[in-house]
C-alpha cells in the first residue's frame, strides 16, 4: 500500500486549504513540500540545496494556491512550473554571486594609504549629500540595514518597483559622479 496520497485527495487538500479550511494544510505542505524536494533533485541540485529551495518554492506555491485549477491539471504538474520558475531564479543568483566571488586565496592583498581612504570617504560623504534625502535614506534602508525593496517600500509608503527604481537611479547617479570616480581611480570619460 502507498503512502502517498491519490490526485483527488491532494486536490480537495488545495481547495480545501484556499478556502480556509485547514484541516488537511499540514497533510498538502508535507505532501507539496517532497514533491518539490524531488523535483529539485531531478533538476540536478543537491539534497541540501533541494530542502532549501524547496521550502522558498513551497511559500510561493501556498500564497497562490487559489489559483489552482484541479479541472485544468494536476496538482504536481501546476507545481512543477513553479519548481522550474524557482530554480531558474536560483541558478541566475548562483551564478551571478560565483562569477562576483573573489575567493580570498586570489584576492590581492593592496596596501592603500591612510590619506586616500581619508579623500573617498570624504567624496563619498559629499556625492551622497547631492542626493535628494529621499534618496539618501533609501539607500540608508537598503545597503546600512541590509533590508529588502519590499521592507523599503513598507517603511516609505511607496510600491516595491518605486523602491527598486529609485534606489537603483540614486545608485547610478553616484556611479556617474565625476569626483568620486576620479577620487577611486576610475576615468571619467566613461560616464
Amino acid at each position: 500500500m502507498s503512502t502517498l496520497p491519490d490526485a483527488t485527495s491532494v486536490a480537495n487538500w488545495a481547495r480545501q486549504t484556499s478556502e480556509g479550511d485547514h484541516r488537511n494544510a499540514e497533510n498538502l505542505a508535507n505532501y507539496l513540500r517532497s514533491l518539490l524536494v524531488k523535483r529539485f533533485g531531478q533538476l540536478g541540485l543537491n539534497a541540501e540545496e533541494s530542502q532549501e529551495l524547496a521550502q522558498e518554492c513551497l511559500i510561493d506555491v501556498l500564497q497562490n494556491l487559489a489559483k489552482f485549477d484541479s479541472e485544468r491539471s494536476a496538482i504536481a504538474t501546476w507545481v512543477s512550473g513553479f519548481a522550474r520558475t524557482s530554480i531558474r531564479s536560483w541558478r541566475r543568483r548562483e551564478y551571478g554571486r560565483r562569477t562576483s566571488e573573489i575567493t580570498y586565496d586570489v584576492a590581492p592583498e593592496v596596501a592603500v594609504p591612510d590619506s586616500t581612504i581619508e579623500r573617498m570617504e570624504n567624496s563619498f560623504g559629499s556625492s551622497l549629500l547631492k542626493l535628494n534625502v529621499i534618496d539618501r535614506e533609501l539607500l540608508h534602508m537598503r545597503f546600512n540595514l541590509g533590508l529588502s525593496f519590499d521592507e523599503i517600500a513598507e517603511r516609505a509608503n511607496m510600491t516595491s518597483v518605486n523602491a527598486r527604481k529609485r534606489l537603483s537611479r540614486a545608485v547610478d547617479r553616484l556611479r556617474r559622479d565625476p569626483e568620486l570616480r576620479e577620487v577611486m581611480g576610475l576615468e571619467t570619460s566613461a560616464i
